[in-house]
């Protein structure tokens, strides 16, 4: 029950950072989101995460939102068209792969041109 309200309250934040975001502040949400993928990470494994986000907001998601904890996140965080949340979470994750921390992830999308190549490079 816990982990259902910290999940929730994580959402909440998220999606506060993304409704109220600027160009600037678009890589504020993105880090936000890093940072909470973090934490989820240490806390539970990705299945365990996607069963308690089904059972949070009584839904199940497709496959390919299922396949990172970013995805996810961004998934129930974002109302963004379903072309671009993909095209975020790819963002974030390569950042991530490539080193990134959450506090630096906007200085990885300044190097790669924007999160557009950050995410397709």
């Amino acid at each position: 029950m816990i982990y259902v309200r910290r999940l929730r309250s994580d959402v909440r934040e998220l999606e506060a950072l993304y409704r109220n975001r600027t160009h600037e502040s678009l890589h504020d949400y993105l880090s936000a989101t890093l940072r909470k993928r973090n934490q989820w990470a240490q806390r539970m494994k990705l299945a365990e995460l996607t069963a308690l986000a089904e059972n949070a907001y009584d839904r199940t998601f497709d496959k390919r939102v299922t396949t990172s904890r970013t995805r996810l996140l961004i998934e129930l965080s974002c109302d963004a068209d379903r072309r671009v949340k993909p095209m975020y979470a790819a963002a974030t994750e390569n950042g991530r792969r490539a080193g990134f921390k959450p506090s630096t992830l906007k200085q990885y999308f300044a190097q790669k041109g924007g999160i557009r190549n950050a995410a397709y490079d």
